[in-house]
């Protein structure tokens, strides 16, 4: 075994779907003024979508999941950035409310299409032997997706 392949042997995903992580589409009150709010999934495609990438959003209507091609001119496959860029105006983005909980509560994003919710999705972390590394899991799994879980700031 090569040295990297066994440093990479040593972690082993664990799924955490006790715990899952809440996702919120929203985009800045200045967008939905300038381009109108949409109401269903489907008046999304009229719409600038932040993006990590080519995509599929997904939501709840009643007990069955809607999926909706996400398409944009930005695209980042990091979630502070996407929620910068919804924060500047740049479109609606589909995010863990861990990463928006702060800007929705202080009006610099508000929640786009709430009858639609985005399903929860499972964690998933990899154990590592190092024990601060194993109990920055252990934080992470009890805290995020949660309603009272931490609200991380976007800068």
């Amino acid at each position: 075994m090569r040295e990297p392949d066994r440093h990479v042997a040593r972690f082993h995903p664990h799924r955490t779907s006790d715990r899952p992580i809440d996702g919120s589409l929203v985009a800045s009150p200045q967008y939905l003024r300038e381009h109108g709010t949409p109401t269903t999934p489907e008046q999304l495609a009229a719409h600038q979508l932040l993006t990590q990438g080519v995509e599929t959003w997904r939501f709840m209507s009643d007990q069955r999941v809607i999926s909706v091609p996400a398409q944009g001119r930005f695209r980042a496959d990091n979630g502070a950035a996407r929620a910068a860029a919804a924060m500047a105006g740049l479109g609606i983005a589909c995010l863990p409310r861990f990463l928006v909980g702060q800007a929705l509560v202080t009006g610099a994003l508000v929640a786009a299409m709430p009858h639609y919710p985005v399903p929860a999705v499972a964690s998933t972390c990899c154990a590592h032997p190092a024990r601060k590394i194993r109990a920055l899991a252990e934080l992470l799994i009890r805290h995020l997706g949660t309603d009272d879980s931490p609200v991380l700031p976007v800068t």
